[in-house]
């Protein structure tokens, strides 16, 4: 880098961290005033295994209508229940007595419709085949306590970690629902380089899979560095989320805010060591606990709004000016 280089970045630093400093407020003023954040339930109207008629660890995407599902069982595997009004139920085993998986769900809210015995449910749901992978779901039923049947309404399909998972609503009302999905410190930094979801609609049923947002090609990189072996997107690499807002009735999505854990490692966000160097100052910046926020998953995250998050951005854009690494095929 020649001096009037470090010089440019010097300047571009320090003007970052002036802005930053007249925003920093905004990151904890966020708020979503189009819905409606309730607290999770610990009810459980409906046994988990119910769940396992909508073929979710199947994955079949492709749209269907479907149809109202009763929940009278008979289910001899017993209801577990756990923190934050999480219920589980395993699946049954194998005649050799090995386990098969489980199925978890969780209301996070319960609104029960006038004048009749139907209650719309938006539900975290969490299945596992009987291996490693959880897979989540987000999910909008209709429950008729009378005849004890969920008929679905929306289901935003989720996966496995960060691979296009871990999904958990913050808040939801009949336009709107606000919830976080899990992100790779890859996917934090290009927070806007990924298409809208796939959406269908059969009937009365919306699917909405967020899987398939990911970039094809990446050609918006942040700084154009390459994301492999560069910044760190692996299957696992789980460094925080992003805090989306679906309208229902557009199906257009809007990014509200990204998170981070905290705690992070900078050598498991940067995978190279000179990234790593020059990406110092910026890191320990936005592990700052100022930034520590409560989110209605009830875990403290560093929160940034975007314009807040964009400005961090061009803070470690100048920092590391040139530093362009180079990645062996």
């Amino acid at each position: 880098m020649t001096q009037a280089q470090s010089y440019t970045a010097l300047l571009l630093h320090l003007f970052a961290l002036a802005f930053i400093s007249t925003v920093a407020s905004e990151a904890h003023a966020t708020t979503f005033t189009d819905t409606e954040v309730t607290s999770p339930t610990t009810e459980a109207p409906f046994h988990p295994l119910c769940l396992d008629q909508l073929g979710l660890f199947g994955r079949n995407f492709e749209a269907r209508d479907i149809e109202t599902i009763s929940c009278e069982g008979p289910y001899t595997e017993a209801i577990e229940r756990r923190e934050n009004g999480w219920v589980y139920a395993d699946q049954p085993r194998t005649p050799e007595g090995y386990p098969t998986g489980y199925i978890g769900y969780q209301i996070q809210s319960s609104t029960p419709l006038p004048k009749t015995s139907i209650t719309s449910l938006w539900l975290n749901v969490v299945e596992n085949g009987g291996g490693n992978a959880d897979y989540s779901d987000i999910w909008h039923m209709h429950y008729n306590a009378q005849d004890n049947t969920l008929t679905p309404q929306h289901r935003l399909s989720g996966g496995d970690r960060c691979s296009g998972g871990q999904q958990r609503i913050h808040g939801a009302n009949a336009q709107f629902v606000t919830y976080e999905h899990a992100a790779s410190p890859y996917r934090l930094l290009n927070p806007r380089n990924n298409p809208e979801p796939k959406v269908a609609t059969v009937g009365h049923f919306t699917s909405v899979d967020e899987r398939f947002g990911w970039p094809k090609d990446r050609s918006e990189n942040f700084m154009h560095w390459p994301f492999i072996r560069a910044v760190s997107d692996c299957y696992s690499c789980c460094a925080g989320a992003l805090v989306k807002t679906l309208d229902l009735k557009t199906n257009r999505l809007e990014i509200h805010q990204i998170l981070v854990d905290p705690g992070q490692r900078i050598d498991r966000f940067f995978e190279r060591p000179d990234l790593i160097d020059c990406a110092s100052d910026w890191f320990a910046q936005i592990q700052d606990p100022k930034w520590l926020v409560s989110t209605p998953t009830g875990e403290p995250r560093l929160g940034f709004t975007p314009e807040l998050w964009a400005q961090y951005q061009a803070m470690l854009a100048a920092d590391c000016e040139g530093v362009i690494p180079t990645v062996s095929p």
